[in-house]
């Protein structure tokens, strides 16, 4: 996590228990830790969840901050088999949809522009498997 670069901040951590999302927040300097995912989801401080987890729990997870309106990444696999990774991807696509159509708000025009410019990574790195870069 320290390792990341300056155009991002962790503003927030979720685990199972609260003592180790404490311990977790201390020890990274993390400002915001939960115990449940949900409150994690919905702080207005998220932007991007990352879903770093085992696998069984990529689509509960994954799928809460889609549709809380956060973008996410998700570690490889996407899903627990074929069946989930397509939940995903509909839940992905709603999620895609409603950003490009306006029905999420975003603060100012730089936030929107950021948040398209979010979106293309995503699927970029979707489509080729690549990491990419916010330009």
């Amino acid at each position: 996590m320290r390792s990341l670069s300056d155009d991002f901040e962790i503003t927030a951590l979720s685990t199972s228990r609260r003592e180790s999302a404490d311990a977790a927040g201390k020890l990274f300097g993390v400002p915001l830790a939960f115990d449940k995912h949900q409150e994690l989801v919905n702080s207005p401080a998220v932007d991007v969840v990352a879903v770093t987890v085992k696998v069984p729990r990529h689509l509960e997870l994954a799928t809460a901050a889609l549709e809380a309106g956060k973008a996410v990444y998700c570690e490889w696999p996407l899903g627990n088999g074929f069946k989930e990774a397509e939940i995903l991807a509909q839940a992905y696509a709603r999620f895609a949809r409603d950003y490009r159509e306006g029905t999420h708000l975003c603060p100012t025009f730089e936030d929107a522009v950021t948040r398209h410019r979010m979106l293309d990574a995503i699927e970029a790195a979707a489509a080729t498997g690549q990491r990419q870069t916010l330009g």
